[in-house]
């Protein structure tokens, strides 16, 4: 089975919603993807997610939102969200009885296809399990559903444990994918066992920026050293989306090339 995955950056607020709004039919039309991934864990103001914004980048096409340490910001609300929509991602290693999942099980072409969601322990701001363990345990899931593909979002701040759990499941699965750095990278490959590999994916926000928030308060930060959030860009001309393009073979990666829009 032939399948394109489309799999795109972390979407940083508003400006960046929109732009993934206004991207998505022309992405649709350029590459025909059989199957849309979007991390969404900085839509709401830079932090965590909404369950009216995880509601309407569903309704525009996407299959599954994957996230990361941020989408715990709305607790409440998304616990609820999750009793009753299985597409909405959290990092499947916080250690139970965390609410939410951090896989799903869909099918596409007659075929059934894994999205999964880790967070990394290095440099991170939580004591979660550790990522191999928690992907071994899913690949013993996968292999009693007959799972053929497999895409992971491993939401990390180092290269190098991304590249570490990359090498660890080369050939086990179709791809992994680095976000959370909001910056893209060059080193899209193939893993010599078919694994399709980026150490991070980039974002979908306003530019300039910093990292898809506003400038002058960044700066302000950087001179005075008083701690305090990035803030939000509420309007912006410009907006970018990177991301990549994914092609596989009965859960082997084929091609993967960078999307930039």
């Amino acid at each position: 089975m032939s399948l394109k995955t489309l799999m795109i950056g972390d979407i940083v607020g508003q400006s960046g919603l929109r732009h993934l709004f206004f991207s998505l039919p022309k992405l649709k039309k350029i590459y025909q993807p059989d199957l849309i991934i979007v991390n969404g864990e900085n839509t709401n103001k830079g932090f965590g997610i909404l369950p009216e914004e995880a509601d309407l980048m569903l309704q525009q096409g996407v299959d599954v939102i994957t996230s990361g340490n941020h989408i715990w910001q709305h607790e409440s609300l998304l616990t609820h969200y999750w009793q009753h929509e299985s597409r909405l991602l959290r990092p499947h290693n916080y250690p139970s009885p965390s609410p939410g999942s951090g896989y799903l099980i869909l099918e596409k072409k007659h075929k059934k296809i894994a999205v999964v969601n880790l967070q990394g322990r290095q440099l991170m701001p939580h004591i979660i399990d550790a990522p191999i363990e928690t992907m071994q345990k899913l690949l013993k899931i996968f292999h009693k559903e007959h799972v053929e593909s497999i895409f992971v979002d491993f939401h990390a701040e180092l290269v190098s444990e991304k590249e570490t759990i990359a090498l660890a499941f080369d050939g086990k699965i179709t791809a992994l994918v680095g976000t959370h750095t909001h910056t893209p990278t060059m080193d899209e490959k193939i893993l010599p066992q078919k694994t399709a590999y980026i150490s991070d994916l980039g974002m979908v926000g306003a530019t300039p920026s910093i990292i898809g928030g506003e400038i002058s308060a960044s700066l302000r930060r950087a001179i005075s050293q008083i701690p305090g959030r990035a803030e939000e860009i509420q309007e912006s001309t410009h907006n970018i989306l990177y991301g990549v393009l994914i092609e596989s073979e009965a859960g082997k990666a084929t091609h993967i090339n960078r999307v930039v829009f």
